[in-house]
Order: C-alpha cells, then structure tokens, then sequence
C-alpha cells in the first residue's frame, strides 16, 4: 500500500493496520512509471479524473464504506 494512502486512511482510522503480501503483478507494476501523461485523453476524449486530490478521494472512500458498515469488504 502506497505510503501516502495509508497515512489518509490513519486520520479516519487510528488503528487501521494492513497486511501485504506481494504478488506477480507487484513485479510488473515496478516497472511502470509513477506518473503519467494523460494530456492525450484529456484533449481528444476530454476525459477529466474524477479525484486529483488524495484527501478528497480518500474521504469519499470511507463515506462509501459508512453508508453501509455491515459490508463484506474482502
């Protein structure tokens, strides 16, 4: 889990804690790069993302989650 995401997750969830067990694709997922140009999708398609903004992403995650606490999540 990314560093930045589980420190946004901490401030709903003090004791959030996670185990990770990498897989194959974590592999692969290395090699990617960690930015990426979506100049092309946004001018041809006019494609937007939805979320630009951790936080923002994050907190409508765990408002998500909160309208139904008794969810299976995994």
């Amino acid at each position: 889990m990314n560093q930045s995401f589980h420190k946004e997750i901490l401030y709903f969830f003090p004791k959030f804690k996670y185990e990770y067990c990498p897989t194959a694709v974590d592999q692969i997922s290395k090699t990617w790069p960690y930015n990426y140009d979506d100049s092309d999708a946004r001018n041809d398609w006019g494609w937007n993302p939805k979320y630009t903004n951790l936080k923002v992403m994050v907190k409508k995650m765990v408002d998500e989650v909160n309208k139904n606490p008794n969810a299976k999540l995994l």
